[in-house]
C-alpha cells in the first residue's frame, strides 16, 4: 500500500512544530482551584490566556460538547497522532493574533471537526472539503472553515487543488430566498408573548417595586431587559448588552423647523472594534426602555453596595452604604458604627442576605466575646460577628457564613477555610477567591475582547439568587457562585439569555414555557438584529408588537392573557392583531425608524 506523501509531509511539519517551537504560554488541563500547568504535547486541552486576562480554551480530544470544560476534558479520548499536534500547530499559528477568545475557539473546534469528521486527510481529494461542507449541511462557519483550508494550503500539508467550499446558497431562487430570508426573524407571536412577559415581570407600579428582596428571582425581569435592548436598537447582544454600565434612559430634545423632536439614547460600548457611542432607542419602546433600566437599578442596588466592599474591604461603613438604605430590624441587630469598617458577613446581615437562612449563628472559639454555649460548642450570631472573632469552619460553617443556596461544594477546602480562623481572614480569602476569577478585578469581562465593565457600575450587577442559577439551566462560574455574596461574570448571563430566549439544547425550561406559552415559542438572540432590520424595510413596527410592548394595552388585560388557556390566548392575541387602538401607522413608522440612525453624538438633557 502506497504511503500518501502528504501524510508524510503532515507527520514531518508537526514533528517540526513540536521540535522548534516554545509552547510555554500555553497552559495544560487542570482542576478548580488548581494552578494550570504549562501545556505539554500530549495534553488533550490547552489553554491561553491574553494580556487583558482573557482565556481560550482549546480540545483535542474526541465527542466533546457544549459543556466540556478543562476541567473535565479527562473524560474525553484523546485524538490519535499525528492529527492532535496538527491541531496544536494550528492553534499556535492563532492563539496570540489579535481575536475574540471566542472566535479562536470556534476556529479550533471546526478545524478539529474536520479533522475527524471528513475524507480530506484520507483522500486528500480535490472535492473532499466541499463534500463535507454538503454534509455537514452549512450548520458550520464556512469562513473559519476556509481559514483552516488557507492554513493548510500555505504550509503545504494538503494539495492546493483541494477546493475551498463556496456558500452555494447564493444561488437560490427569489422564493428560496425569501424562504430563507424568512427562517432568519422570529415568530412575531414569540415576540409579541415577550411583550406581554414584559408587563408581568417588571410591574409599571412603581409602588410594587418596594416588596422587592436581593434574594427574589428576578432572571425574567433580566431576559426581558435584554430583549427589550435587543428589539429597540440594533447590536450584537452577547458581547455589548451584557456590560452595559448602569444608567437611566437619555433623552436630546431638539425644534426642527418649529416641530420639537426628541431622540432617546443610551451610553453604549462598542464591540468588533466600533467605538464607545451613544446608541439610539426606538421612541415606541422608549418607556418600556426606561421602566425596566430604573427597575434594574433598584433590585441590583445591595450588589453595588457588596462590590463598593470588595473594592475596598477597609473602607468606613457610610462609604460602602452610601445612599443605600437598611431595614431598621436588621439594622438593630447588628448596630454597627457608620465611621468604622464592617466585615463582610455583617455588611451581608444588612443588605438582607441572610434573610432566608434558617441558621444564623456559626461556631466561634471558647471566650469569644458574645458568644453563648449550645451544647459542646460555642456560638455566635453572623449578625454580630467582629472583624477579629476566630470561627471554627468547616463546609458546613462556612456555607453558613456565605448563606449558599442548594448544593454545598467543599468550598471550605477550595480556598484552604478550615480550622479556627478569623473573620477577617475568611473574608480576605474570598475576596481572593474572587479575584481569582476575575484576573482584571473589578473589571469581568464577557467573551468579546472589549466587552468588559466594572463591578459595582455594570448594568446588570445580579447575584446568582436574582438569575435562578439555583438548579435552572445558566451554569455556575465557580465554586461559591452559588452564593449571594458572589459576582457573576457576564458570560454566564449571556448563557442564562440565550438558554431561556432559545431553549439551547434540550432545555425546554424556557421563559414562555414558564409563562404558560407553547415550548414551541423559542427565539435566537441575533435573529433580533435581522427582525429590526427587516421591520425597517416594511416602514415600522408591526401594529400588534407596538400594542403588546408599548403598554398600550390594559396591563391587567395583558397580565390575564399570560395566565390564559390556549384558546383565550388564541382570541386577546386575535384582538392585539386586528384591533388597531394605538397610534397610526405613520407615528408608528416614524418610531420604529429610531434604532437606525447613526449613533448620536448629543448632550444630554438629563
Amino acid at each position: 500500500m502506497l504511503i500518501n506523501p502528504y501524510l508524510t509531509r503532515i507527520r514531518t511539519f508537526v514533528d517540526s512544530v513540536m521540535l522548534e517551537t516554545d509552547i510555554s504560554h500555553m497552559r495544560g488541563p487542570y482542576k478548580v482551584g488548581e494552578v494550570p500547568p504549562v501545556a505539554t504535547w500530549r495534553d488533550k486541552a490547552w489553554q491561553y490566556e491574553d494580556k487583558n486576562g482573557k482565556k481560550a480554551n482549546f480540545y483535542y480530544a474526541l465527542n466533546t460538547t457544549g459543556q466540556t470544560r478543562i476541567s473535565t476534558i479527562d473524560k474525553h479520548e484523546l485524538m490519535d497522532a499525528p492529527w492532535h499536534e496538527l491541531l496544536k500547530a494550528y492553534t499556535l499559528s492563532i492563539a496570540t493574533k489579535n481575536l475574540g477568545a471566542y472566535n479562536k475557539r470556534k476556529k479550533i473546534s471546526i478545524a478539529r471537526e474536520l479533522i475527524t469528521d471528513s475524507e480530506l486527510f484520507t483522500t486528500f481529494a480535490k472535492d473532499s472539503v466541499t463534500k463535507y461542507w454538503m454534509k455537514v449541511g452549512f450548520s458550520r462557519n464556512l469562513g473559519l472553515l476556509q481559514s483552516f483550508i488557507r492554513w493548510l494550503k500555505v504550509n503545504e500539508l494538503i494539495p492546493l487543488t483541494v477546493e475551498l467550499p463556496r456558500d452555494v446558497r447564493e444561488t437560490r431562487n427569489g422564493a428560496e430566498e425569501l424562504k430563507a430570508n424568512q427562517s432568519k426573524l422570529p415568530d412575531q407571536k414569540a415576540v409579541m408573548a415577550m411583550g406581554a412577559i414584559q408587563h408581568k415581570a417588571i410591574p409599571w407600579d412603581k409602588s410594587a417595586w418596594n416588596t422587592t428582596h436581593p434574594l427574589d428571582n428576578q432572571r425574567d425581569a433580566f431576559v426581558c431587559l435584554m430583549f427589550a435592548l435587543s428589539l429597540s436598537s440594533p447590536n450584537r447582544v452577547h458581547a455589548e448588552q451584557t456590560v452595559l454600565n448602569q444608567q437611566s434612559l437619555k433623552t436630546k430634545t431638539e425644534n426642527i423647523d418649529g416641530k420639537i423632536e426628541k431622540a432617546h439614547y443610551l451610553d453604549w460600548s462598542g464591540s468588533k472594534g466600533f467605538t464607545d457611542n451613544k446608541n439610539h432607542i426606538a421612541e415606541g419602546m422608549a418607556p418600556v426602555i426606561s421602566l425596566a433600566l430604573d427597575y434594574m437599578e433598584v433590585v441590583t442596588a445591595p450588589n453595588r453596595v457588596l462590590a463598593r466592599f470588595y473594592k475596598n474591604p477597609s473602607a468606613p461603613l457610610k462609604d460602602v452604604l452610601r445612599d443605600f438604605q437598611v431595614e431598621n430590624s436588621n439594622w438593630q441587630d447588628v448596630t454597627p458604627d457608620l465611621e468604622k469598617p464592617i466585615s463582610l458577613f455583617s455588611l451581608g446581615y444588612l443588605l438582607g442576605l441572610y434573610d432566608r437562612t434558617k441558621v444564623k449563628k456559626v461556631r466561634v472559639e471558647k471566650g469569644t466575646r458574645g458568644a453563648r454555649k449550645e451544647g459542646k460548642f460555642h456560638v455566635k450570631l453572623i449578625a454580630e460577628l467582629q472583624l477579629g472573632d476566630k470561627v471554627s469552619v468547616n463546609g458546613v460553617q462556612l456555607a453558613r457564613l456565605l448563606a449558599q443556596q442548594g448544593k454545598r461544594t467543599n468550598l471550605s477546602k477550595e480556598l484552604d477555610i478550615q480550622g479556627v480562623m478569623s473573620v477577617n481572614e475568611i473574608q480576605n480569602r474570598w475576596i481572593a477567591h474572587l479575584k481569582k476569577q476575575y484576573l482584571s478585578f473589578p473589571v469581568v469581562r464577557n467573551e468579546s475582547n472589549e466587552g468588559c465593565c466594572d463591578i459595582e457600575h455594570r448594568l446588570f450587577a445580579l447575584n446568582s439568587c436574582q438569575l435562578g442559577l439555583i438548579g435552572m439551566s445558566g451554569g455556575n462560574d465557580y465554586k461559591g457562585s452559588n452564593s449571594p455574596f458572589s459576582i457573576i461574570s457576564p458570560i454566564t448571563m449571556g448563557k442564562c439569555y440565550s438558554n431561556d430566549i432559545s431553549g439551547t439544547g434540550n432545555n425546554n425550561n424556557t421563559i414562555f414555557t414558564r409563562h404558560g406559552f407553547s415550548q414551541e415559542f423559542r427565539i435566537a438572540p441575533h435573529q433580533m438584529r435581522h427582525y429590526l432590520t427587516d421591520i425597517v424595510d416594511k416602514g415600522g413596527l408591526p401594529i400588534a408588537v407596538n400594542n403588546m410592548w408599548g403598554g398600550r394595552k390594559s396591563p391587567s388585560q395583558i397580565i390575564h392573557y399570560v395566565h390564559s388557556t390556549d384558546d383565550e390566548k388564541a382570541s386577546v392575541i386575535a384582538d392585539i392583531l386586528y384591533k388597531e387602538d394605538s397610534k397610526n401607522k405613520d407615528e408608528l413608522r416614524g418610531a420604529c425608524s429610531g434604532p437606525f440612525r447613526s449613533p448620536i453624538s448629543v448632550q444630554s438633557d438629563q
